[in-house]
């Protein structure tokens, strides 16, 4: 890569462009790597290698060593390493080992992640999954490299004999430099028009049908952050991550997997709850309580299953905030819920039945009325769930129903809150935009489950 694309790609660094860049086994590329991570000194970057000589110690400034291979709790390949790295939504990922898993680093930057990754060996399967993502370069004949990008305006395009940089909007690259390349171009998308509002039809359609299943579901009102160490919560306070209530002699909860301590995700005190919500609780409970590992060397198989043991659901009859806060690998940012702000939504389209063909059309034009700040409260409320995190309602799928049945009446259980990792303060949680929903039993109250997923 020559000096003056190497300048250019800092650069678009620089200007908070996400790129993602998959180099070959060629002797340059490990180099080129290390060159290219030194200047995200601005970010917090991971790197998985089976290799960590060459890399910087682990722990200085921005950039986080993750070594691959056989370590004494069992091997940690490098979709563990990547799927712990994406719980802590760092800005970049640098990643070096031998098979990459590309879809996940796909993934990765569509949702907001610069990627820097070399791969070993892998051009069939990355020109897959650069085909299957739509991205804008995709590899069809070239042995080493792909470079894609599916979000800035910015691609790096290298191989071992030649780079280039292509800005949207630029002539495409020469491609007598890029053989093996087929580039074509993802035009910007067109300027939003105003969603106008929908037939007086339309709307009693939708009214008809959706209007019998509307619930009301609160979401919480956020007081500033507080620092992990120093806020104290009194009993009876709830709040989104901080310090715990624990029962007298109690340890702070551990992960099942990791034995890692887990962070406090959310903590709900049934006295500060709206009125509707407080028959949720099991007689005598005076808080319901989540964590969460967040752990980065956590190797458990399926972190978004139900049945995971990277997790602690519970209600608790009283406590004292916890005296002492372990070394948490990711805690999550400490915010007092200080009030509930009222509302009434519909399902998701699949949890009912007829939302199809118009008026599944007209359903979705009520919600870009919404996300434009164009729909009035009925509109609001036909337009759907709502994402953030909520209390009662109907859960906001991020890919489809994944509704709970209860373990021992194997009656479908209901949403009693949402956690959404889209953005703070539990963007740690999960991953970039995970999704995730606590379910209680309306039976069974203290039967509780919790699964998430990502868009």
């Amino acid at each position: 890569m020559g000096d003056d694309v190497e300048r250019q790609f800092h650069s678009a660094l620089a200007e908070g462009c996400f790129a993602t860049l998959v180099v070959g086994p060629d002797a340059t590329a490990g180099p080129l790597l290390r060159r290219l991570s030194s200047g995200l000194g601005r970010c917090h970057a991971i790197v998985a290698t089976v290799d960590p000589s060459g890399w910087p110690a682990g722990g200085e400034g921005h950039l986080t060593i993750v070594q691959l291979g056989p370590r004494p709790e069992g091997e940690l390949t490098a979709a563990q390493a990547l799927r712990s790295a994406l719980r802590m939504d760092p800005d970049y990922l640098v990643v070096e080992a031998p098979e990459p898993p590309l879809d996940m680093l796909c993934m990765a930057g569509q949702t907001g992640h610069g990627v820097l990754a070399r791969a070993v060996g892998m051009a069939d399967e990355a020109a897959l999954v650069a085909g299957a993502a739509q991205l804008p370069f995709g590899a069809q004949t070239l042995p080493r490299v792909i470079v894609t990008d599916a979000l800035g305006p910015v691609c790096v395009v290298a191989t071992d004999r030649a780079a280039a940089v292509w800005r949207r909007g630029e002539p495409l690259p020469d491609r007598a430099t890029l053989t093996g390349f087929t580039p074509r171009v993802v035009p910007p998308p067109a300027p939003r028009e105003p969603i106008p509002p929908l037939a007086r039809e339309e709307l009693e359609a939708l009214r008809a049908l959706l209007g019998p299943h509307a619930r009301p579901t609160w979401a919480p009102v956020l007081g500033e952050p507080l620092a992990l160490v120093d806020e104290v919560h009194a009993a009876g306070s709830s709040t989104i991550g901080g310090r715990p209530l624990l029962g007298e002699g109690e340890a702070w909860p551990t992960c099942g997997e990791c034995r890692a301590p887990m962070p406090l995700a959310v903590q709900l005190a049934r006295g500060g709850l709206p009125s509707e919500a407080r028959p949720r609780f099991p007689a005598g409970a005076t808080h319901f309580q989540l964590f969460y590992c967040t752990h980065g060397s956590c190797a458990v198989g399926d972190p978004a299953g139900a049945d995971s043991k990277n997790r602690l659901l519970r209600f608790v009859a009283g406590g004292a905030p916890a005296a002492e806060v372990p070394a948490l690998d990711e805690p999550v940012v400490a915010r007092p819920i200080t009030g509930w702000e009222g509302r009434s939504e519909t399902p998701a389209g699949d949890d009912v039945e007829g939302l199809e063909g118009e008026l599944e059309s007209s359903r979705w034009r009520l919600a870009d009325r919404l996300r434009d700040g164009d729909a009035d409260d009925e509109e609001a409320t036909l337009a759907g769930p709502r994402h953030g995190e909520k209390l009662l309602g109907w859960p906001a799928w991020a890919q489809g129903a994944e509704w709970e049945r209860c373990p021992r009446c194997q009656v479908r259980m209901e949403l009693f809150f949402q956690v959404d990792a889209d953005d703070a303060p539990l963007s740690m949680l999960f991953a970039a935009d995970g999704l995730g929903h606590v379910m209680q039993c309306a039976s069974h109250l203290d039967v509780l489950r919790f699964r998430w997923a990502c868009g």
